[in-house]
């Protein structure tokens, strides 16, 4: 049972999103102290978050070959993601005036599942084809 689990593209989809996450919340906080608005901050944080994770995904967790067709389909729900985080940040961090790691956080959960749901939606479709 715990191979099967350890084995399941949920795992290591997990496994990828932690790594990723680390970088995207490291780089958007370390973004924002420097200076730069929480928004703009996010959005860079979660475009190099993306690229990473594109390619550790592909390679790692769904195991196809990376194709320009891929990355755009892949990066379509990227961007659902970025519109979905940005309102978020804008409402946790400039109008209900939460820190800017909490407001992170509360961006980072919310964007995995929508994320990843689409994102596997997609793959199915892909292999059912």
């Amino acid at each position: 049972m715990v191979k099967k689990l350890l084995d399941s593209r949920l795992i290591a989809y997990l496994c990828v999103a932690i790594f990723v996450t680390m970088i995207d919340f490291s780089l958007t906080l370390g973004l924002k102290r420097l200076g730069l608005f929480m928004l703009l901050s996010n959005t860079i944080g979660m475009v190099v978050g993306s690229i990473t994770q594109f390619f550790l995904l592909y390679k790692y967790v769904y195991k196809v070959k990376i194709s320009w067709p891929e990355f755009l389909k892949f990066e379509s729900t990227f961007l659902i993601g970025l519109v979905i985080s940005n309102v978020i940040v804008t409402i946790t961090y400039n109008v209900l005036n939460l820190s800017a790691a909490v407001s992170k956080g509360f961006t980072i959960i919310l964007t995995f599942f929508i994320i990843y749901t689409m994102r596997e939606w997609m793959m199915r479709r892909k292999v059912a084809t």
